[in-house]
């Protein structure tokens, strides 16, 4: 944000809620990335019922889609 949002770093940090405002861009990146990992298991049939009855595969499937959740697939800039 310092870098390239000069104006708006500066003006929360001066009025003192540059901490509250990076702690909700924190929280909206989390709640995002929470979503997306759980869509990511959906789709992959990640599900209780898949767990219950092998549980081996349910963590596999699950350790797949935070990994590439987390992976720079290249989608995004």
């Amino acid at each position: 944000m310092k870098e390239h949002h000069h104006i708006l770093y500066y003006n929360l940090l001066t009025a003192c809620k540059l901490n509250d405002h990076l702690a909700d861009i924190d929280q909206q990146a989390q709640e995002l990335f929470f979503r997306l990992v759980k869509q990511m298991a959906e789709r992959e049939g990640v599900t209780e019922a898949l767990k219950a009855l092998d549980s081996m595969a349910w963590v596999g499937l699950g350790w797949k889609d935070e990994q590439y959740s987390q992976s720079d697939n290249g989608d995004c800039q």
